[in-house]
């Protein structure tokens, strides 16, 4: 099987279902501009806390962080506040707004060196790539020696209940793309978020080098002190 969408013939369906689901992303964004709205609290409650995985990246050679999917929102300003450096997506330009870093999808991470980031965070965005071996091989090129991903997919089941959009129905769970990313090595570990509407999975995954510590120990690191925070205002 073809590592890259590029590789693969030009009327390939799965080239074609991918253009198919980019063409969807992009017209729903330009209705919805659901990515410029949101701002950085709700991020951070999406996927149950940030701040020891900003600290992991910061840590690593490249200090770099590739944000799949915030386009030019409030969030992505934010973000550069905590990383050294940070590369933000976007699948449409924005009139009479700054611009994303790069556009470009997932399947394809154009514009992206190999081995230049150090933390690549995907809030309901990798969701939405129809293949994720070809996904995660691209992450994996763009990835640095013991880099790390934290992404968050919706609960399928939640999402029916909640919407009625035909893209976020077709969603991926988070199941296919950490089989992938275990066949590709990564240290893979993940938990349910039940504060957030959707019922998210938050997962993350580090890719093999010389780590310091575990993808559940980061995982549970930002989420024990999300967890303990929520409770709190729970039960204030």
């Amino acid at each position: 099987m073809p590592r890259i969408l590029s590789e693969f013939p030009k009327r390939h369906p799965a080239r074609l279902q991918v253009a198919r689901r980019l063409r969807q992303a992009r017209n729903a964004e330009r209705h919805n501009q659901y990515m410029t709205q949101r701002g950085y609290e709700l991020y951070q409650g999406e996927a149950g806390g940030l701040d020891h995985f900003f600290q992991a990246v910061n840590n690593t050679s490249s200090q770099t962080l590739l944000e799949i999917g915030t386009g030019s929102g409030k969030a992505a300003e934010h973000l550069r506040t905590k990383v050294t450096h940070v590369v933000t997506t976007g699948l449409i330009a924005y009139p009479e707004r700054s611009q994303p870093d790069i556009l470009t999808s997932t399947e394809m991470l154009r514009g992206v060196t190999d081995k230049s980031i150090g933390g690549i965070l995907g809030i309901y965005s990798l969701p939405y790539s129809p293949h994720p071996k070809l996904t995660a091989r691209k992450i994996d090129r763009v990835l640095e020696s013991g880099g790390i991903i934290k992404a968050v997919f919706p609960d399928k089941q939640a999402v029916r209940r909640l919407s009625r959009s035909t893209i976020r129905s077709k969603q991926q769970s988070y199941h296919a793309f950490a089989k992938e990313l275990e066949k590709l090595g990564y240290d893979v570990a993940t938990t349910t978020n039940p504060y957030a509407n959707d019922l998210p999975t938050i997962l993350v995954a580090i890719k093999p080098g010389k780590n310091t510590v575990s993808a559940q120990k980061l995982l549970m690191d930002d989420y024990g002190e999300f967890r303990d925070i929520m409770e709190d205002i729970l039960n204030s």
